[in-house]
């Protein structure tokens, strides 16, 4: 990615970015020198969804001072290397309290509090992301990324038809977090997916039922906007 491409995205999402990989560069938390660059596309999806997240009132900006990632542009190949993708990390809230998509390999600072974030917290900035970037990447993917979200606009953002594994296990997780305990996430849609889906959206039962893109979407609106009962069965 050309300087003449690149845009600091450090405050896109509404509250700043910050790195928080100290256990590889040995960059601490507030570093005043670390700025996020971006494409400018990708800018534009991260000022859309720092809207949606503020909508679904999972960014209040009164409760985080920032939000911690791997980086946006980052020199490599696939696309960070192109300036399109992210690494989500968690939370700095304003207590100083460090809130991680999953606690890993990430090491303690002195004066912060480490805890990771609920697992129905971490589906619903899933399912958030999932209407914004076209390649969503979760710890029910691969180990690689137990401990963080990767996003990238590498795809379109459109329901894939089952043939995304990592679109499929998002969307089984959410189903078995906010609908039934039994869904399992091994990234095949099956019937079980599909008539979960069908019960949690209200509808009717029929064997010719599908997801389709709008019901997909619609599915994870809810599920980011919380407007799902907890999971059940």
């Amino acid at each position: 990615m050309t300087d003449s491409k690149a845009a600091d995205c450090t405050h896109a999402l509404g509250i700043p970015f910050m790195y928080d990989r100290i256990n590889e560069l040995g960059v601490p938390y507030d570093n005043p020198n670390w700025r996020a660059r971006c494409s400018k596309r990708f800018y534009e999806t991260l000022l859309q969804l720092g809207k949606y997240l503020k909508e679904c009132g999972i960014l209040p900006l009164d409760g985080n001072k920032a939000v911690l990632t791997g980086g946006c542009y980052v020199d490599k190949p696939g696309q960070h290397g192109k300036g399109n993708a992210c690494d989500f990390d968690g939370f700095l809230t304003m207590d100083d309290e460090v809130i991680l998509y999953k606690d890993g390999i990430k090491h303690e600072v002195e004066g912060y509090r480490i805890r990771s974030m609920s697992r129905k917290l971490a589906s619903r900035i899933a399912c958030a992301i999932s209407l914004h970037a076209g390649v969503v990447i979760t710890e029910h993917y691969n180990s690689r990324h137990e401990d963080h979200i990767h996003f990238d606009i590498g795809r379109e953002v459109k329901w894939h038809g089952g043939r995304s594994r990592s679109q499929n296990v998002v969307t089984q997780a959410a189903l078995k977090l906010w609908h039934d305990k039994s869904v399992k996430i091994d990234g095949k849609i099956g019937s079980q997916t599909r008539n979960a889906m069908m019960v949690c959206l209200g509808k009717p039962s029929s064997d010719n039922w599908k997801i389709t893109n709008s019901r997909w979407k619609t599915f994870l609106d809810k599920v980011a906007g919380n407007k799902l009962k907890e999971s059940t069965g």
